[in-house]
């Protein structure tokens, strides 16, 4: 689940400042505030998804609606030649895939208990995740000389990841969950 979670992620991460460079022309500027969107969605992400997640439902099926929902940015991005469009797709996809980061982690969490065994566990599923980012990136560098198919890839790897989800064991929502804003209202 990691090593496919981070594939999403490392596929395009790594290339798209090459290709924003080399084939499309943009600024420094320009490629900054593209890599900036993903803080952007790491911040409103659990706002929306935790709520959601938490709340209304299993986060094994929030996780696939959100991977195949990001798919589809990632597949316009590819095919994006300036930079609002580029910049608006990446924006859309980073919203979608960063809560995908704690659901997959709140599945892995909830399913291996609390045993020592499980703490190294969650060590090497994580470990797979970077590598994972890490592989895919170099591997598309290598292959792609910079251009855009690593956003067709990234979006490939959204669906399978999606896909993957839904096999996931069933993970609900806690109902009984505490209201994470609650201090706000004193």
């Amino acid at each position: 689940m990691m090593f496919l979670q981070f594939a999403v992620w490392g596929a395009w991460a790594v290339m798209i400042a090459i290709h924003m460079q080399k084939n499309l022309n943009f600024t420094g500027l320009q490629i900054g505030l593209v890599f900036g969107t993903t803080a952007f969605g790491a911040l409103i992400s659990p706002i929306i998804a935790g709520w959601l997640a938490d709340r209304l439902m299993p986060s094994q099926l929030f996780a696939a609606l959100c991977h195949f929902l990001g798919a589809i940015p990632l597949y316009f991005a590819w095919q994006a030649t300036s930079f609002w469009p580029l910049w608006g797709c990446v924006l859309i996809h980073a919203a979608l895939y960063m809560p995908t980061i704690a659901l997959t982690n709140a599945v892995a969490f909830h399913h291996m208990g609390q045993s020592e065994s499980s703490a190294t566990s969650a060590c090497g599923a994580r470990s797979a995740g970077s590598a994972s980012r890490c592989c895919w990136g170099c591997t598309w560098v290598r292959l792609s000389g910079g251009r855009a198919t690593a956003l067709l890839f990234a979006a490939i790897m959204g669906i399978a990841m999606g896909l993957y989800c839904l096999t996931l064991p069933n993970t609900p929502p806690t109902k009984e969950a505490k209201n994470p804003y609650a201090f706000l209202k004193h």
